[in-house]
């Protein structure tokens, strides 16, 4: 096996643990596991599964080295089957089941179910099959979660949120563009959001505006409240250190100072969820060139242009931009 397999990827340690997991690999013909891995992978080799990701695909799930290939294309060509006519193809399953070798072995009717459950559960609210099945494939576990089990989830934070005006057809919308929200706890984001709220709500920044900010940034759903607080204070210290204005901070109540810089902020929720590195980019470009260019600019310019200028500022050489 390791040998036939070294080219295209298979690691003996790596072998060695789906062994462990499923010891009839330690019993069991090499040249029979050969050929099954073999069979599977020619057959979908014209959808774009090569050898070396099946084989990744296997050592994640063992029984994917002595399950019958005609099984196997079964599985997958039946679901492909049931929703080729709602915009899946076998390219694109495939792939998904590269990330999540379940999909490869679990029973195609089962996943139908999982999938026209949920549609079915959530059309009055505008889900529909096509869309689901589009969220499933970016998070493929989706396939394989029962739709009771989502749809609990989906009502759960709704339901605790409504009060605040959420929605049930705005969250999802919003969980079609962040499809963990399908499977995430309830509770976690719950707390996500409210403790983001609770940690400046003595600043201005409330509940429902903070929920409105998420449904447009979905993200905040799901990112923890201290890296959420970490980047809303780079704001802060952006501001303080003159290199942010806000309209109507020179205005804002005494006991209120920063309730523009949150105005602003949840009307441009991106800027609550760039990477760490990005924040202390801008600082240090408007530290070394001076550049200060009014209003949120600094805060809301590309990337790329500010990488670009500070290389120039420090005599460095620019970075290709994005698009050449």
């Amino acid at each position: 096996m390791l040998s036939r397999f070294r080219d295209h990827g298979l690691e003996p340690h790596a072998y060695l643990r789906a062994a462990v997991r499923q010891p009839p690999l330690f019993y069991q013909s090499p040249a029979t596991l050969a050929a099954n891995i073999e069979a599977v992978a020619d057959h979908f080799a014209p959808a774009g599964l090569t050898l070396k990701d099946y084989l990744r695909a296997a050592v994640k799930a063992p029984q994917l080295f002595y399950q019958s290939p005609a099984t196997i294309q079964a599985n997958i060509e039946g679901v492909v089957g049931d929703f080729a006519s709602h915009g899946l193809t076998l390219t694109a399953y495939l792939r998904a089941a590269v990330k999540q070798p379940p999909l490869f072995y679990r029973s195609p009717a089962t996943l139908a179910a999982n999938v026209e459950g949920l549609a079915t559960r959530f059309a009055p609210a505008g889900l529909t099959l096509k869309v689901y099945v589009a969220a499933a494939l970016r998070q493929p576990f989706l396939f394989y979660l029962r739709a009771d089990r989502i749809s609990a989830n989906i009502d759960a934070v709704v339901e605790h949120f409504a009060p605040f005006g959420l929605t049930l057809k705005a969250y999802l919308a919003a969980a079609l563009k962040q499809p963990q929200l399908f499977s995430q706890a309830p509770a976690t984001i719950q707390s996500n959001i409210e403790g983001v709220v609770e940690h400046f709500r003595s600043d201005g920044l409330t509940l429902d505006a903070y929920l409105g900010a998420a449904l447009r940034r979905p993200q905040l759903f799901c990112l923890a409240p201290a890296t959420i607080i970490r980047h809303i204070n780079c704001v802060i210290e952006m501001q303080r250190d003159g290199l942010l204005t806000f309209l109507g901070q020179q205005d804002a109540p005494a006991r209120q100072k920063l309730r523009p810089l949150f105005a602003f902020l949840v009307k441009n929720p991106m800027c609550m969820t760039l990477a760490d590195d990005n924040y202390a980019l801008r600082q240090t470009y408007a530290r070394v060139t001076g550049d200060r260019p009014g209003g949120a600019a600094l805060l809301t310019r590309k990337r790329h242009r500010i990488e670009r200028d500070l290389a120039r500022a420090l005599g460095q050489p620019v970075p290709a931009s994005p698009s050449s």
